[in-house]
C-alpha cells in the first residue's frame, strides 16, 4: 500500500536581522528621545531608509522610567521593549545605561503584527548578561559567532513578544478608560461634563466605569471632578474675581451650587474662605515649579531637576524625585498635584489617591503655560504682570543693541546632548534669540519648524552645522563630563572653524544651566546674551 504523505503549509513569520548593538548614556534628565535620531548614521544598515528599522531596549539600571509618548506604558529595569526606531521616547530620571539593539525585518512578508512590545523579564540580571553575551560574540568579528549572536538575538526577541503579549492578555482595559477620564477632566473641568457620555466615548458600560473609577482613586467621578474644581477655586478666591466668575471659572454652574459645594468640602463659604483660608492649597509641581513660583503661588514640593530654578531660600520646598512613592507623597498632604502631559497618568498611578491631578501641555511655549497655570491659579494678572515686564525688558535690550544686531541678521544656539548634536528650535535659546532680541531663523531652520512643533531642539550631524549656523551662534557649555569632550572635538573641527561666525569672532559659549525654558531661567539667559553682545562694541 503506497505511504501516503500530508502537506502542512507553515505561517511566514518575522525573522529579525540585528544589525547593531549600541550602549547610549542618560543623564540625570527629564529628556525627549529619538532614538532614530540620536545613533549614528554610520551604525545603521546602508540601505536603512528603504526599511522599517527596529530598536530592543533595556535599561541598565534603576533610577529612571522611559516613556513611548504615544503609549501609554512605562518601562523600566527589568524590561526589554521593542518599538519602531521612530518612536519618540522620554526620559525621566537619573543617571543611566540604555542598551539598543537595532534590527530589521529579514522577511517582509511577515510583518510584525504590532508596533509595540514591552514584556517584565523575570530575571533582570539574566536580561543584561544575555545582552552582554550577544555584545561578546559581536566583538570577536567572525562568521560563526555572527550566526551565534543573532540567534540568541532571536531568542531574546521572541521572548519580549511573547511576554508582551501575555500581559496584554491581562491589561485592564478599565484601568486605561479612567487614565483618560482623568485626563479629559483635567482639561475640560471648567466646562459642563457628562460622565454617561464619556463612559459611553471610552466604550464602557456607565455602572462599570464608575465602579472602576472609584476602584482606582478612592472616588467617583463626579466627587474627583468636585474636588479638582474646590481646589483650583479656593486658589482664585485669593484674586480679585467675584465668587460668580470664580465659580464660573471652576466649571460649577452658578454661584449658588458652588457656594454649596465648597461649604460641603472645606466647612466655610466662599466668602469666608477668602477672608481667612483656613488651609491653603497644597500643591505638589512635577516640573512647573518656576512658573509658580513666578505666579507668587509656593508647591509644597517638586521634582529634583527643578532645584536650579529655585533660590537658596526656598527651603520650605520639598524636593522629589520620579521615583517617589506614594506614602512620600501622601505624607506631603497634597491638594493638587500638577504634571506635565509628556508623564502618562500609568507613571502617576499610584498618585491618584492623593489628590486631584491636572495637567499642562508639554508643548506649549512659556507664554502659554503661564497663562494658563495662571487662570487655573487664580493668577491670571500676576502672569500677565510678568510677560509685560518680560517683554519690557526685552524691548530695552533690543534698543541697547541697536548698533550691535543688524536687520536681518540670523543666529542660531547648539548643544550636544548625551553625545548627540542639536539645534534649538524657537523654545528654550531660540525664544530669547528670536522673539526678544529679534533675531532671524537660519533658512534651514525655518524650513525644519515648517515641520515640526512643540520641541526645544531638533538632531543633526556635525556636518550639518554650517547650514544650520548663523551670522552669530551660541553654544551650550554641557555639565556632562562627556558631553563636554564631545563639544571640545565639535569646536576643534573643520565644520566649527570653518563657520563664518566663529571666524569673525561671533561665537559665544553660554553655561547649560541657563537652558531652562522657564519664566525665571528665560530672563537670566536675555541677560546674559545681551551683556555679552555689548560687551563687543
Amino acid at each position: 500500500m503506497p505511504r501516503r504523505f500530508q502537506y502542512m503549509s507553515v505561517p511566514e513569520t518575522p525573522v529579525m536581522a540585528l544589525t547593531a548593538l549600541i550602549s547610549l548614556p542618560l543623564p540625570s534628565s527629564y529628556m525627549p528621545l529619538n532614538l532614530k535620531e540620536l545613533l549614528d548614521a554610520s551604525l545603521m544598515p546602508a540601505n536603512s531608509s528603504e526599511e522599517e528599522l527596529y530598536v530592543c531596549y533595556a535599561l541598565a539600571g534603576d533610577e529612571g522610567v522611559l516613556l513611548p509618548t504615544e503609549k501609554n506604558r512605562r518601562h523600566e529595569q527589568g524590561y526589554c521593549m521593542i518599538v519602531p526606531s521612530r518612536t519618540p521616547l522620554f526620559y525621566l530620571g537619573g543617571e543611566n545605561t540604555l542598551t539598543c539593539l537595532l534590527f530589521k525585518n529579514w522577511n517582509r512578508a511577515a510583518r510584525p503584527p504590532h508596533d509595540f512590545y514591552n514584556a517584565s523579564l523575570s530575571l533582570r540580571q539574566d536580561v543584561l548578561k544575555h545582552i552582554d553575551h550577544i555584545a561578546s560574540l559581536i566583538n570577536r568579528s567572525n562568521s560563526f559567532h555572527a550566526a551565534e549572536a543573532q540567534q540568541l538575538f532571536q531568542q531574546l526577541y521572541w521572548q519580549v513578544v511573547q511576554g508582551s503579549e501575555l500581559q496584554d492578555e491581562g491589561r485592564n482595559e478599565l484601568h486605561e478608560a479612567v487614565e483618560a477620564a482623568i485626563v479629559y477632566m483635567s482639561r475640560n473641568y471648567h466646562q459642563a461634563i457628562s460622565f454617561s457620555a464619556l463612559a459611553k466615548q471610552l466604550g464602557l458600560p456607565h455602572w462599570k466605569f464608575g465602579a472602576e473609577f472609584k476602584k482606582l482613586t478612592g472616588k467617583t467621578p463626579i466627587d474627583y471632578l468636585t474636588a479638582l474644581r474646590i481646589q483650583l477655586s479656593k486658589q482664585q478666591l485669593q484674586s480679585a474675581l467675584a465668587i460668580r466668575e470664580v465659580a464660573q471659572q471652576a466649571g460649577f454652574r452658578d454661584e449658588f451650587y458652588f457656594s454649596r459645594r465648597f461649604r460641603q468640602a472645606t466647612g466655610h463659604s466662599p466668602t469666608e474662605y477668602r477672608a481667612s483660608p483656613a488651609d491653603p492649597p497644597r500643591i505638589v509641581c512635577l516640573q512647573y515649579a518656576a512658573e509658580l513660583i513666578t505666579l507668587g503661588v509656593r508647591p509644597v514640593a517638586t521634582n529634583l531637576h527643578m532645584l536650579d530654578v529655585l533660590d537658596e531660600d526656598d527651603q520650605d520646598v520639598v524636593r522629589i524625585d520620579y521615583s517617589a512613592t506614594s506614602e512620600q507623597i501622601m505624607q506631603l498632604a497634597p491638594t493638587l498635584i500638577i504634571y506635565p502631559s509628556y508623564m502618562p497618568l500609568v507613571r502617576l498611578g499610584h498618585l491618584l489617591h492623593a489628590a486631584p491631578c491636572l495637567t499642562i501641555d508639554w508643548e506649549d511655549d512659556m507664554y502659554t503655560r503661564l497663562r494658563k497655570l495662571g487662570a487655573v491659579l487664580g493668577r491670571a494678572k500676576e502672569g500677565e504682570a510678568w510677560i509685560q515686564s518680560y517683554e519690557h525688558l526685552a524691548q530695552s535690550w533690543r534698543h541697547r543693541l541697536r548698533e550691535q544686531i543688524g536687520d536681518g541678521e540670523t543666529a542660531a544656539a547648539f548643544i550636544v546632548h548625551s553625545g548627540q548634536l542639536y539645534v534649538y528650535t524657537d523654545h528654550h535659546a531660540g525664544h530669547v534669540l528670536y522673539y526678544s532680541l529679534g533675531f532671524k531663523q537660519p533658512a534651514a531652520l525655518k524650513d525644519l519648524l515648517r515641520q515640526t512643533t512643540g520641541v526645544k531642539w531638533i538632531a543633526i550631524q556635525p556636518k550639518q552645522i554650517g547650514q544650520f549656523a548663523g551670522d552669530r551662534i551660541f553654544i551650550v557649555q554641557p555639565s556632562d563630563p562627556q558631553d563636554v569632550q564631545q563639544t571640545e572635538r565639535l569646536m576643534q573641527s573643520s565644520y566649527w572653524r570653518e563657520l563664518e561666525a566663529v571666524k569673525q569672532g561671533r561665537a559665544y559659549i553660554v553655561a547649560e544651566s541657563l537652558m531652562h525654558y522657564t519664566p525665571i531661567i528665560v530672563e537670566k539667559l536675555l541677560g546674559e546674551i545681551g551683556q555679552r553682545l555689548l560687551s563687543q562694541q
